[in-house]
C-alpha cells in the first residue's frame, strides 16, 4: 500500500483476481504476518498503532524509515525491528515463526535467540 503511487500504478497494473489494491493501510495490514515500512509518509506516521495490532494476523514490524520509537511499538504487542538503529532497537526474536505457504503448506522462518 502507497497513498501516493497507487493511482498511477493502478493505471498501469490494474486490479484483478491476482492483483488488488488497498484503500487504507488498515485494510492493506489485514490479515498479514509482517508489515514492512519502506516509505515515510504523513498517513503512516500517525497510523494507531492500537487499532493496527488487532487487523494483523501476527505483529512483526519492520520499519525502514524508523518512524516508531522501539518501546512504543512493543508497549502496542508489536515485534518490532527498525534498520539502522543498532541492537538496542530491536528485541531478539526468541521462537520459530509458522507461515502458511501459498501451496497450503507451512513453510517455517526461524530465528536466533
Amino acid at each position: 500500500y502507497d497513498p501516493q503511487a497507487a493511482q498511477k500504478l493502478a493505471a498501469l497494473w490494474p486490479p484483478d483476481d491476482h492483483l488488488t489494491y488497498a484503500e487504507s493501510s488498515y485494510e492493506a495490514a489485514r490479515g498479514a504476518h509482517a508489515l514492512l515500512i519502506l516509505t515515510d509518509w504523513d498517513e503512516f506516521r500517525s497510523v494507531d498503532l492500537g487499532r493496527l495490532r488487532p487487523v494483523m494476523r501476527a505483529p512483526l514490524v519492520i520499519d525502514g524509515r524508523n518512524l516508531f520509537e522501539p518501546a512504543k511499538m512493543r508497549a502496542h504487542g508489536f515485534e518490532y525491528y527498525s534498520l539502522g538503529r543498532g541492537d538496542a532497537a530491536a528485541a531478539p526474536m526468541t521462537a520459530a515463526v509458522s507461515v502458511p505457504a501459498g501451496d497450503g503448506r507451512d513453510s517455517a522462518a526461524f530465528s536466533t535467540p
